[in-house]
């Protein structure tokens, strides 16, 4: 007599519905995960394109998307909703997860004294990720868009926190390799291994139109409690008008202060 299969050994009904929702659910983040860039609007050949499914299967999802509330249709395109943008703003992508909202009065103050731009980023294994900005009307029109990432080992950010963090990580970061940028970008492992040593001698690092032609930039490093980087804020400004230099040491004591700060919010929060 024939039976079923059940579910128990992977291979009834539900065992099958179960995979089935899970490939829907990775197709569909899939399909989220494609506007990460500057793409803002993308026709749905475009997404099915980017995720690799039919052009029927990337409809359909889509549409629950969209009905969802994580899409917008706009003509035949779509977008992002604010639904979208509002759980990325619920979430503080920092070790600690309130670094953002400490540091920005310090960010604030680097700003009136520098006059061009101000970043705040942290990393992400070998990249890093843009938290917040603060821009003026001398800032240089910059990639550097919140939530941005960028190959850590192309910026000063990157740099500055790679420089305290742990050798196996330093390593990781080397073989793997970073992109070309500009004519500038370090490029030989050696050069770049010195450029880490300084940074961390000296507590700040530079990026002079490594990561962009034209944009020079000066960072230092966050750290938490226990003396781990956990963050990191720059002073940046258009090559030629804006010398790193001269706003080294007040990109390093806002990063103190940021470091001071963070220590009385997590007492205070334990």
């Amino acid at each position: 007599m024939s039976t079923t299969p059940t579910s128990e050994a992977g291979e009834g009904p539900q065992a099958r519905g179960e995979a089935s929702a899970i490939i829907s659910v990775g197709r569909a983040l899939s399909i989220l995960d494609a506007f990460m860039g500057d793409d803002h609007l993308l026709p749905l050949s475009e997404l099915a394109r980017r995720v690799g499914l039919p052009k029927s299967t990337a409809f359909r999802l889509v549409a629950q998307l969209t009905e969802s509330g994580f899409l917008t249709r706009v003509g035949r395109n779509y977008r992002l909703s604010s639904h979208v943008f509002e759980l990325g703003n619920s979430v503080d992508a920092s070790p600690v997860g309130f670094l953002r909202d400490v540091a920005a009065p310090h960010m604030a103050a680097l700003f009136q004294h520098v006059g061009f731009g101000v970043n705040l980023a942290v990393l992400d294994s070998t990249s890093i990720v843009y938290l917040d900005r603060i821009r003026g009307p001398r800032s240089p029109n910059l990639l550097s868009r919140i939530g941005a990432r960028v190959p850590a080992l192309t910026t000063a950010l990157g740099k500055v926190m790679l420089a305290h963090s742990s050798r196996e990580l330093i390593i990781q970061a080397l073989n793997e390799g970073w992109p070309r940028s500009t004519p500038y970008t370090v490029m030989r492992p050696e050069l770049m291994v010195g450029q880490l040593r300084q940074a961390r001698e000296a507590g700040v690092a530079y990026d002079r139109e490594e990561a962009m032609l034209g944009l020079t930039c000066v960072a230092a490093p966050i750290f938490d409690p226990e003396g781990r980087p956990v963050g990191a804020i720059s002073a940046s400004g258009s090559t030629g008008r804006f010398r790193p230099e001269s706003a080294a040491d007040l990109t390093q004591r806002a990063a103190r202060l940021i470091s001071s700060d963070l220590k009385r919010t997590i007492s205070l929060r334990a």
